[in-house]
């Protein structure tokens, strides 16, 4: 029992990172020339009506794009994370390690007291994995045709992960992505980050809350509104780390939990990727069983 909770916990955090990959047909993402296109126009708009209060919400939303791309970390190629998984219904709250090759992979590894290492997810270039170290059998589901049409979505997935204002299948916040993005003020004072329908998938919805004073994304938010799906993380901030809040609610189904993670390691020692040759082939229902 205490397994099958464990590899469920684990497969609701994988759907955390699977919910930003919507299947999308090759050449659905924006190309470069419509985005500059459209960044022109909008800038061409804003520019014709200068009202005072126009240049200083203009003034206000170019601080704050600043402000979170000063935050960025440097360029990385490989990175690791400690931390620990706690979940609702989970009587044992497992160690993870988090691996990741930067635009090449995502390793998460989980370890149990007395049993050592007992479930992994690895989502690489072409598809993502479940493994049941237990019982020896994995799952793998092919996402070759999700990633070949968004290049970029495996970085900005880690990109989130590490608590970046990324845009999924389309990079990191920049000046011409700020100015595709609603802006606006919550009750609460945080900043509302709301990309365009030009920026948006057919399948799925999403948007940022970030502090307006240390510019860090406090909230990532996705929804699927043909599922009713909801998935939310939030970040919260200490001196050795940080915590992702996490909640999935698809209306039949209400799950959260929280990832605590200790600050990136850039130098790490690597996690391999599983020889799954020595596993059994399953379906998901089939590796969660104990």
């Amino acid at each position: 029992m205490k397994m099958r909770c464990l590899l469920s916990a684990l497969s609701v955090l994988a759907a955390f990172a699977l919910t930003a990959m919507p299947q999308m047909p090759a050449g659905a993402v924006m190309a470069e020339e419509e985005i500059a296109v459209a960044d022109s126009v909008a800038y061409a708009e804003s520019d014709t009506a200068a009202a005072p209060e126009d240049i200083a919400a203009n003034e206000l939303i170019a601080s704050a794009t600043a402000g979170i791309i000063s935050n960025y970390p440097a360029e990385w190629a490989q990175l690791s994370m400690q931390g620990k998984l706690k979940f609702d219904g989970l009587p044992v709250n497992p160690n993870i390690k988090v691996y990741m090759d930067r635009s090449k992979s995502i390793l998460l590894s989980a370890r149990a007291p007395i049993l050592g290492e007992v479930a992994r997810i690895e989502i690489c270039k072409d598809s993502i994995t479940f493994i049941n170290k237990h019982t020896r059998r994995y799952f793998s589901a092919d996402l070759s045709s999700v990633f070949s049409a968004n290049p970029s979505l495996i970085a900005d997935i880690q990109d989130i992960l590490l608590g970046q204002v990324a845009y999924p299948g389309h990079g990191r916040l920049t000046t011409d992505l700020a100015a595709l993005t609603e802006w606006s003020l919550t009750a609460e004072g945080l900043l509302m980050l709301f990309p365009s329908k030009l920026l948006q998938h057919r399948e799925a919805e999403y948007g940022f809350l970030v502090d307006p004073d240390s510019f860090r994304l406090s909230v990532f938010a996705l929804m699927l509104p043909q599922s009713e799906t909801i998935v939310d993380i939030h970040y919260l901030y200490g001196t050795a780390g940080y915590t992702l809040q996490l909640m999935f609610d698809n209306n039949k189904q209400r799950l959260g939990g929280e990832l605590q993670l200790s600050a990136p390691d850039f130098n790490p020692t690597p996690l391999t990727p599983t020889d799954t040759r020595r596993y059994v082939k399953s379906d998901i229902k089939g590796i969660l069983k104990f």
